[in-house]
C-alpha cells in the first residue's frame, strides 16, 4: 500500500498537478483501445434491426393452455372424419376454444382468481375434462342413424305432442275443467302428459325448465363419458356440470321454450318479401287496360322471347338433371363409405369406457323394430304434415299427400341413400360454426362478457311477430 501512494505523491510534487487528474488522463488511452462489445456496437450502429413485434396470443391459449409453446397448435377438439389441416375444421375448433375460454373466464376465473390468484392449473384441468366429454359425445353421435332420428323419431314425437295438445284443448270448458282456478291449456296438457323437466306453478321470471333436471342430465352424461380418475374429482365434475347445465343448456332451453323466440328465428331465416312483383303486376294491369293492335315487329319479338324462354327452361331441366345425377353418385359413394368398418380409436380411455358400457347402452339399430326397416322413410313426416293441416276435411291436400306417399314408396331405395347424404351435408362444420358464433353473441354480448338479458317482447309485440310469420308463410304458399 505504501509504494503506490508514494509514487502518486511524487508525480504530484513534480508536476504540481492534482493526482486525480493524472490518474484519469493516464487511463484515457486504455479506454480508447478497448474492443467494443456487442452491446456497444448495436447501440452505436444506426442500421440495427428494429425489435420484432410480438405475436398476439389468443385468449384460449393464454387461459386454457398457459404452458403450451406459442408455435405449437392447439389440439383439435372435433375431427368429424376430416383431416386436421382442413381449413373449415381448424376454424370450427378455433370457435369452440373461443367459446370455451369465454365461458370459463366469465363463470370460473372470476371467483377462482379471487380465492387463489396464482393458481393456473384448475382451468386447464376443467378444459381437459370438457374436451374429453365433447370428443366422447362426437364418437357416440357418429354411430347414430341420423335419418332415422330426423325422419322417424322426431316426427313421431311431435305428432304425439300435437294430438295431445288438441285433446287438452277439446277438454277446455268441459266438466273436466270445472275447478277453481280454471286451468289453462298448458296446465291441462302437463296434467295429462307430465314431465319431470317442466316446472308448474312457477313464479314470474323463473325458468320453465327445471335446473335440477338439467343438472341430473349432465351428471349422467359425465358419468358415461368421463374416465374413473376424472369422475372421482368432485370439484372438477361440479364445475363442469354447472357450466353445461346452467350456462349452456339452461339459457338455450329457456329461449327455445318461448313461442316468440321460435317465430323470430323462422322470420330471420325466411327472406323478406319483395315489392317488385307487385309493381310489375300493377304495370301489367295498366298496360293490359289499353288495347293495341299487334304489329309484325311485336309478333317477332314475342316469338323470339318464347324461344328464349323455352331454351332457358330446357337448360334449367338439363342442369337440374345433371345436378341430380351428380348428387346421386355422391350419395352412393357416401353410402358405400358408411358401410365400411369405421376406423379404430387409439385412445385407451375411450376404448376401456366403450367396452365397459357395451352391454349397458343400446344402439339405434337395437331399438328399431324389424318392420320399421321396410317402412316408408317419409311416412312419419307426411303423417305429421297431414295432422298439422287436418287433411281429413281437405280432399285436394289429402290427394297430394297420397301421391307423395306413393312416390316415396317407389323411390325408397334412392331416398334411403340420398336423404342421409343431404342430412350430413346440412349438419356440416360451416353450420356448426354459425351456431357457435350465434351462441357467443347471445351469451356474451358485452365484448366477450355476459351482459344483461335482453328485454322480452310484450304481448302485443309477440302477437305481431306471429302475424308477420303467418303472413310470410301464406305468401310463400301462394307463390308455390
Amino acid at each position: 500500500m505504501d509504494g503506490p501512494i508514494r509514487s502518486v505523491s511524487w508525480v504530484s510534487a513534480k508536476t504540481g498537478q492534482q493526482p486525480v487528474t493524472e490518474a484519469v488522463d493516464s487511463n484515457l488511452p486504455k479506454v480508447a483501445h478497448r474492443t467494443p462489445t456487442i452491446r456497444s456496437r448495436s447501440i452505436r450502429s444506426g442500421t440495427s434491426e428494429p425489435p420484432k413485434p410480438k405475436v398476439p396470443v389468443s385468449l384460449a391459449r393464454r387461459l386454457l393452455f398457459p404452458n403450451l409453446p406459442p408455435t405449437t397448435p392447439l389440439p383439435p377438439i372435433l375431427t368429424l372424419g376430416l383431416s386436421e389441416d382442413d381449413p373449415t375444421l381448424v376454424e370450427l375448433n378455433k370457435e369452440l376454444y373461443d367459446f370455451l375460454a369465454l365461458a370459463l373466464r366469465a363463470f370460473v376465473q372470476v371467483w377462482w382468481g379471487q380465492i387463489t390468484p396464482r393458481d393456473r392449473d384448475l382451468i386447464p384441468q376443467i378444459t381437459r375434462v370438457i374436451i374429453h366429454v365433447i370428443q366422447d359425445i362426437e364418437q357416440r353421435a357418429s354411430s347414430v342413424d341420423l335419418s332415422n332420428l330426423v325422419l322417424h323419431q322426431i316426427p313421431t314425437l311431435v305428432d304425439l305432442h300435437v294430438n295431445d295438445y288438441r285433446v287438452a284443448a277439446m277438454r277446455m270448458g268441459t266438466a273436466f275443467t270445472n275447478t277453481s282456478p280454471s286451468p289453462t291449456i298448458a296446465g291441462l296438457f302437463h296434467m295429462l302428459q307430465p314431465h319431470v323437466a317442466i316446472q308448474t306453478n312457477q313464479e314470474v321470471g323463473t325458468p320453465i325448465i327445471s335446473e335440477v333436471y338439467l343438472r341430473q342430465l349432465v351428471e349422467n352424461i359425465l358419468k358415461l363419458s368421463l374416465p374413473p380418475e376424472d369422475w372421482e374429482s368432485e370439484t372438477e365434475r361440479c364445475i363442469v356440470r354447472e357450466i353445461l347445465a346452467c350456462v349452456v343448456l339452461g339459457n338455450v332451453f329457456k329461449k327455445l321454450a318461448q313461442p316468440w323466440f321460435l317465430h323470430q328465428i323462422i322470420l330471420g331465416l325466411l327472406k323478406p318479401p319483395s315489392i317488385q312483383p307487385e309493381v310489375s303486376s300493377a304495370h301489367q294491369r295498366t298496360s293490359s287496360s289499353r288495347f293495341h293492335v299487334p304489329s309484325v315487329q311485336v309478333l317477332v319479338i314475342f316469338v323470339l322471347s318464347a324461344m328464349q324462354t323455352i331454351s332457358s327452361l330446357a337448360l334449367t331441366v338439363i342442369s337440374t338433371f345433371q345436378y341430380i345425377m351428380t348428387l346421386t353418385h355422391a350419395a352412393n359413394r357416401s353410402h358405400e363409405r358408411r358401410k365400411r368398418p369405421q376406423r379404430k380409436d387409439t385412445s385407451e380411455s375411450i376404448m376401456s369406457l366403450s367396452s365397459s358400457l357395451e352391454g349397458k347402452i343400446e344402439t339405434p339399430t337395437e331399438i328399431i323394430p324389424e318392420d320399421m326397416a321396410n317402412e316408408d322413410i317419409l311416412l312419419p313426416s307426411l303423417k305429421l304434415v297431414g295432422d298439422l293441416i287436418q287433411v281429413e276435411d281437405r280432399l285436394p291436400i289429402n290427394t297430394v299427400l297420397l301421391l307423395l306417399r306413393l312416390s316415396s314408396r317407389l323411390c325408397q331405395p334412392w331416398l334411403e341413400k340420398l336423404i342421409p347424404f343431404m342430412l350430413y351435408r346440412i349438419i356440416s362444420p360451416m353450420s356448426l360454426i354459425g351456431a357457435i358464433q350465434a351462441g357467443k353473441r347471445a351469451l356474451f354480448p358485452n365484448d366477450g362478457w355476459p351482459g344483461p338479458a335482453p328485454a322480452e317482447p310484450t304481448i302485443e309485440e309477440q302477437l305481431l311477430l306471429r302475424e308477420q310469420l303467418e303472413g310470410r308463410l301464406s305468401e310463400l304458399c301462394q307463390r308455390t
